[in-house]
């Protein structure tokens, strides 16, 4: 493991003003320069290259999860929507962290955060629940 948590973001070209707001949120207010990996579609690497510094690092959705994409869509839900979803879900494969928090390139931090918001000590996350609204059925 090279890390014990990171922050992950799977993102693409169409969240790109979005990530861009997230990326000078989460400069601004990382006071202990927890690591960021943004992984994209191999073929949209280059946009997003200018982000890359001392801890922010560009991996491609291919280089580890390109075993388990799909071409169907499941439930109407679109195949991009799904293959973001696996990339999420088998990011833990590629061993860079004992612990990772997927944020979504819409995330905004408002204040300066610690790894001790995110981590109870060196072994121990915290568990994050968020509330989607989108996808309540009552």
């Amino acid at each position: 493991m090279k890390y014990n948590f990171i922050f992950f973001c799977k993102t693409y070209s169409g969240d790109l003003e979005r990530f861009e707001i997230l990326f000078k949120s989460y400069c601004k207010f990382n006071v202990d320069n927890i690591p960021l990996y943004i992984s994209v579609p191999e073929n949209e690497i280059d946009l997003f290259k200018k982000f890359e510094s001392n801890n922010v690092f560009l991996i491609s959705d291919e280089s580890y999860a390109h075993n388990y994409f799909t071409n169907e869509s499941y439930f109407d839900l679109p195949i991009g929507y799904i293959n973001q979803e696996i990339c999420k879900l088998s990011f833990w494969e590629t061993n860079l962290s004992q612990n990772y928090l997927c944020i979504d390139s819409d995330v905004q931090f408002i204040r300066n955060f610690y790894i001790s918001d995110f981590m109870h000590d060196d072994n121990i996350p915290y568990t994050i629940l968020v509330m989607d609204k989108d996808l309540a059925t009552c």
